[in-house]
């Protein structure tokens, strides 16, 4: 749905898929708040089959309809603003983020204040959130991800300054093994957290927001190193310590991380070289539109919904 508002003046038809994912979004409302969506659709797509919801979904469906307001306006058929603050009122604030630790949570399955996962820290999306429904809630939930990645930096990776793929307590660390029973390297970063540079980076992209800068700075300096300033160097996960999960690469892994260079001109050459490893990536879909989505980014065509 990103991808079809931001690419509306590439593709005349742009409008006429996204109005038919916005529908499919409506036809499976999760069976734990209505305003969210539904983490599973069923091939049949009957609603028997529909589940709770995943935040990160929910969080780019919300965004996504601000990028459709200012893409194509919400005077037509579709309401895309009215949309987008309903679901960010009513879906997002009230089951995807605690409002006592203000930590974005699992989904609105999830009634665990402190769990949270790395991919969804989307604070350029919470600050869009706030301006689109003047909320103030929104800038402490975006406050609250830079002081976890602080202290998960501080006591967990002072050297690298990688995320694992899920964190849990009051006192944030990282999730156990096999934690919801999705893979072992749960506590690693891994196949959730290699999103985490992108949705950071964005923030700086579109805000400046100094701490979004330092986090990616500190993240940077370990993976060119690592990588002996060859992004095809990098690989598809890592220890906390900095020391690779795999000897194999991967997009969605590699284009957050080019994505990232963007913080700070130094990085110029890195990002020159990651981008044409990227652009050429065609593997499965969860590569491809990461890439696809980091390229937007990077390029300067993914523009901020309401600044």
């Amino acid at each position: 749905m990103i991808i079809f508002a931001l690419m509306a003046g590439y593709d005349d038809d742009a409008k006429k898929y996204y109005d038919g994912m916005l529908n499919m979004f409506e036809k499976h409302p999760s069976t734990g708040n209505p305003h969210c969506m539904s983490w599973i659709i069923h091939e049949t797509e009957l609603n028997k089959h529909d589940a709770a919801s995943a935040s990160d979904g929910d969080m780019d469906i919300a965004y996504s309809m601000l990028l459709a307001h200012l893409q194509w306006g919400s005077n037509g058929l579709l309401n895309y603003l009215d949309k987008a603050q309903t679901m960010i009122t009513k879906g997002l604030k009230v089951s995807d983020v605690s409002a006592t630790s203000k930590r974005t949570m699992l989904g609105d399955w999830d009634s665990n204040a402190y769990s949270t996962r790395s991919s969804d820290w989307m604070t350029a999306h919470f600050r869009n959130y706030q301006k689109a429904t003047s909320d103030q809630f929104w800038s402490g939930v975006a406050d609250k991800v830079y002081r976890t990645v602080e202290s998960l930096t501080t006591n967990y990776s002072p050297q690298t300054g990688l995320m694992p793929d899920f964190i849990v307590d009051k006192t944030p660390k990282p999730a156990p093994e096999y934690y919801l029973d999705e893979f072992k390297e749960t506590d690693e970063y891994c196949w959730n957290a290699c999103r985490y540079p992108w949705r950071i980076t964005t923030d700086y992209a579109h805000f400046g927001t100094p701490e979004a800068k330092e986090a990616m700075v500190k993240l940077l300096d370990f993976m060119v190193a690592n990588a002996d300033n060859k992004p095809s160097e990098i690989r598809a996960g890592y220890h906390l310590n900095g020391t690779p999960l795999v000897s194999y690469s991967s997009g969605a892994f590699t284009a957050p991380m080019v994505t990232a260079t963007i913080v700070d001109a130094k990085y110029q050459e890195f990002l020159n070289k990651g981008w044409g490893v990227i652009k050429s990536n065609r593997n499965s879909y969860y590569d491809d539109t990461i890439c696809l989505l980091n390229m937007l980014l990077i390029s300067g065509n993914w523009w901020n919904p309401t600044h």
